[in-house]
């Protein structure tokens, strides 16, 4: 004897608007709770005769997908995230975060208007990138300024911006330079004059121009 197919539980109004209600914001036991005990493959396939492509997650965005979108790295997005105190939802216990239509506008909204050091406009330390250590000097964080500080003495000069633009300036009166070096020198000007810190290459030039 065949056994007769089970036929699909009817969709009632209210597992639907549970459905398109947490569409795009909630993880996959929130669905299966919510829309009568249904089956993940259940709960997809409504999904997608209703909206086609985008499943679970129309309407929002995983992380990297919002760093194509917006520019902004990961590191910033979850630093706004945390700073705005938005929840995520997640696609199962290790699936990719999701964030909201709603919540990406906060994101880039406070991403535009907060820096790491609000007056040379970073988003991170010059030297190393980070966001977590707090700004010391120049566009550096406090461990790379005093790594700075040290690399400075090291090639025999003063690791204060005003040293080195008093520096520069005596170099270049001297005007015995190449036209390469002449032309390091005015970069190294406008990044000091700028109040930032100079790199490492930039130190290494200046260390050689040293009479």
């Amino acid at each position: 004897m065949k056994r007769r197919r089970k036929q699909p539980k009817p969709w009632t109004k209210l597992a639907q608007r549970e459905l398109f209600n947490g569409v795009g914001i909630s993880g996959l036991a929130w669905f299966k709770k919510r829309c009568g005990g249904r089956t993940l493959n259940a709960i997809y396939h409504k999904l997608s005769r209703e909206y086609a492509n985008g499943g679970f997650t129309r309407g929002a965005f995983t992380i990297h997908e919002l760093e194509t979108l917006t520019g902004y790295s990961e590191s910033q997005i979850r630093r706004a995230g945390s700073a705005l105190n938005q929840k995520w939802k997640r696609l199962g216990p290790r699936g990719a975060h999701i964030i909201t239509e709603e919540q990406r506008d906060e994101i880039v909204a406070w991403l535009g208007h907060d820096y790491w050091s609000k007056p040379h406009r970073l988003y991170g330390c010059l030297w190393c990138s980070t966001m977590r250590r707090s700004h010391r000097s120049g566009g550096l964080c406090v461990r790379c300024h005093a790594k700075y500080q040290r690399a400075c003495r090291k090639r025999g000069f003063g690791g204060s911006i005003r040293d080195q633009k008093l520096l520069i300036q005596g170099i270049t009166l001297r005007g015995s330079q190449s036209k390469e070096q002449a032309v390091f020198l005015a970069k190294a000007n406008k990044r000091l004059v700028s109040g930032l810190a100079l790199d490492e290459s930039h130190l290494d030039w200046l260390a050689m121009l040293i009479p």
